[in-house]
Parts: C-alpha cells; sequence; structure tokens
C-alpha cells in the first residue's frame, strides 16, 4: 500500500483552517518585481552594515527574485546554511529569513574575531555563533531602518537568531514546513577577495503580499488639502462726517453743505489730537571685519572645556577585551607631532606638551584664526 503525503493546503481545506496559500494563488510577476525591489534595498543596508563590522568590502550585488516552495529549496541547495530568522515586532506580522552558505558564514565569523579571514574555523561553537548572532542583529536592525524610511512607518523587529540547517535532509526553521511557499530574492556575495558566493532572503508568500500592500501605500501620493473656506468679509459702513451737519448751509440756503478744505498733514479729519508722523530712520549697518557678534561681550563669561588630545587609535572588540594592566596601546601620533588642542570637541589649535611645576601644560605652537574659531565653536 502506497501513501501520499497531504499538501499544507490540503491539510488546511481539511480542517477548516481557513484560505491557504494556494487558495489565495500565486504572486504576480509585477508583485515579484516589487519584493525584488523592497529586497534590493534591504540588502543594501544590510552590505553596509557588514562591510562596517568585518572592515571589508561587501557587496550584494544582481538579484535573482524566483517564487520557490521550501522543499523545492531544499532540493536546489542541498547544503548547510546558516539562516537567520529576523521577527517582526512591529509594523508586519511574521518574519523574513537570510540564508548564507556555509563557508561564508565561517568566514564572517573569523572576521569577527579578529583575523584575516583566510583560515576560517572548521566548526563554530558557541562563541563563533553568538559574535555570528551579534552581526546578524546589527544587520537587522539596518534592514528595519530601510524598511522604516521605505513603508513610511515604524517597523522594529525582535533579536534576531540563527541557527545551521542541512537542506539536503530537509531540514527547515521552525514554524516553516515543507510546503510552504516562498519568494527568494539571491544575491551575488562578495566579501573582498575572500568569497563570491549567494546569500538569500527568503520571504513568506503572505509577508510578501503585505510587503507589496505597504508599498503601495507608501508610494501613492498625498492627497491635496482641502482649499481654505472663504467667507465674504462684510464692509464696514462709512464714518459719517459729523462736520457737514455742524457747517452754516451754503449761500444760507437749508440743505446744502459746503466742501471741507483740506487738511494739513498730521490732523485728522474732524478735528482731534495732532499726530506727529515722521519717516523711520535705521542706524547704518557697520559689518564686522572677523564675523564676530557686535554682542559677543554678553557671553564673555561662558566657561569651555578645553581638552589636549594626545592621538588616537581604532581597535576591533577582540583586542579591546583583551586589554589589561601593562598593556600598550598605540596611538596614530608620532614623536614630537604636535598635540590638538579642543575646545567643546572641536580643534582650535595645535601645541607641544611641557611641564611646569610637575604638572603637564601645553604651549601653543600654531592657532586658527578668529573666523575659524568662531566656525568651529558654531
Amino acid at each position: 500500500m502506497s501513501y501520499q503525503r497531504l499538501s499544507q493546503a490540503e491539510i488546511d481545506m481539511l480542517l477548516g483552517g481557513g484560505s491557504s496559500s494556494a487558495e489565495e494563488g500565486a504572486l504576480s510577476q509585477g508583485e515579484l518585481d516589487t519584493v525584488g525591489e523592497i529586497g534590493t534595498a534591504a540588502a543594501g543596508a544590510a552590505a553596509t552594515s557588514l562591510g562596517s563590522l568585518l572592515s571589508q568590502s561587501v557587496s550584494l550585488t544582481n538579484p535573482m527574485v524566483s517564487a520557490i516552495t521550501m522543499e523545492g529549496l531544499c532540493n536546489e541547495v542541498g547544503a548547510v546554511n546558516y539562516i537567520a530568522e529576523i521577527s517582526f515586532q512591529e509594523g508586519f506580522n511574521g518574519g523574513l529569513y537570510l540564508a548564507f552558505q556555509e563557508p561564508d558564514a565561517k568566514i564572517i565569523v573569523d572576521l569577527l574575531l579578529g583575523n584575516d579571514g583566510s583560515n576560517p574555523p572548521a566548526v563554530l561553537g558557541d562563541m563563533e555563533l553568538s559574535a555570528l548572532t551579534e552581526a546578524m542583529n546589527q544587520l537587522a536592525g539596518n534592514i528595519m531602518t530601510s524598511f522604516s524610511a521605505l513603508f513610511k512607518k515604524r517597523i522594529i523587529s525582535e533579536p534576531t537568531q540563527i541557527k545551521a540547517y542541512d537542506l539536503s535532509q530537509l531540514e527547515t526553521p521552525m514554524g516553516v514546513t515543507l510546503d510552504d511557499s516562498l519568494v527568494k530574492v539571491a544575491f551575488r556575495l562578495e566579501l573582498g577577495l575572500l568569497s563570491d558566493s549567494v546569500l538569500s532572503m527568503l520571504i513568506p508568500q503572505t509577508l510578501a503580499r503585505d510587503l507589496n500592500k505597504a508599498f503601495e501605500a507608501a508610494s501613492m501620493p498625498m492627497p491635496a488639502a482641502p482649499p481654505a473656506e472663504t467667507r465674504p468679509v462684510a464692509a464696514a459702513p462709512p464714518a459719517r462726517d459729523m462736520s457737514a451737519a455742524t457747517a452754516p448751509p451754503m449761500g444760507g440756503q437749508p440743505g446744502y453743505g459746503y466742501a471741507q478744505p483740506p487738511q494739513a498733514a498730521g490732523y485728522p479729519v474732524g478735528g482731534g489730537t495732532p499726530v506727529n508722523a515722521q519717516p523711520v530712520q535705521f542706524a547704518p549697518f557697520i559689518p564686522s571685519a572677523v564675523g564676530v557678534p557686535g554682542n559677543l561681550n554678553l557671553i564673555l563669561d561662558v566657561p569651555l572645556q578645553i581638552t589636549v588630545e594626545l592621538g588616537r587609535t581604532k581597535r576591533q572588540v577582540k583586542e579591546v577585551l583583551d586589554l589589561g594592566t601593562g598593556s600598550i596601546i598605540e596611538l596614530d601620533k608620532l614623536t614630537g607631532d604636535p598635540v590638538d588642542i579642543m575646545i567643546s570637541g572641536k580643534p582650535i589649535a595645535e601645541g607641544e606638551v611641557v611641564i611646569i611645576d610637575e604638572n603637564f601644560a601645553v604651549r601653543i605652537t600654531k592657532i586658527k584664526n578668529m573666523a575659524d574659531r568662531l566656525g568651529v565653536l558654531q
């Protein structure tokens, strides 16, 4: 007797669990293209974050979009992949997945631990997985930031988890069945000169539909604001000139008034207190030679923090954790180089270190001009 496995769609129909992906139908080519654009924007953010973490040039190019089931993906890849699950906390339901090939994941871990990536570990233990998980969290944060800008709303993810799955043995992430429909956006992944392979973004079909709807809503132009309601303003009745009523009639004939003589400037019609009207006069503008505000004296007693910077350096997380008593940190300044004098974190001068009465001091050897100093303090 032969048995035939039921698909997820058939199981949903038998259990009355509502519409399934089969009932919803496959995504159209236009929807797949939109998902590809969204995935490309997310990949750009991920490449920027990963390159900063690894101090390597990272590029994700040539996106290829396809609709596939999880079982089809397993049969297509047939190898161990490290899959990071990025679940949405706010903005969307569900989550998406980033699938790294096993050699790439090991190279990334080797670089994260401060090595050159040429001799990655054979097996990723707890410490290596912890470093890889932290890197994936930073990638997820950058992807959520790009999504927030793309969809014009707040989008946050849960803490990311990454785990190795042997796809040749049909291992799948928790909550994903072999019959689930996915949209795969595959990118060519280049890690400097160390690796040239593929990174895949796996998006469940339900989420792909939600992303399409959100993208369309974010792309729609904002409706124009209705014009402000205008109401006719009633004209004020003209002021009644009472002087005509009190003026003597012209020629002694009743009912006729005579024209008022023109009033002198500054005197209101009909009498009253005279108004002294004069043109406005402004003080002449005298520009400052170095752009110093005329009221600078008002802030001369404001305290400023003065810092002397001996030098700087950049170290990886592993090197910082290895520091201890007696460790030596080499700076980017050579012996005899001038030190930087900073005011509120802004450089204004250079100098040399001297000792005065057993105290360190700095003799200024070069100072910016007045305009430059005011410019950096703004």
